[in-house]
């Protein structure tokens, strides 16, 4: 169960990550 915590953590992370880059790239297309 330990690695399965952290292997969503960083799925989480990862998805955290692109939503980001994703809300940076409207923001600098957008501007």
């Amino acid at each position: 169960t330990y690695t399965d915590e952290d292997h969503a953590i960083a799925q989480s992370r990862s998805h955290l990550y692109h939503s980001l880059e994703n809300f940076l790239d409207d923001c600098l297309i957008g501007s």
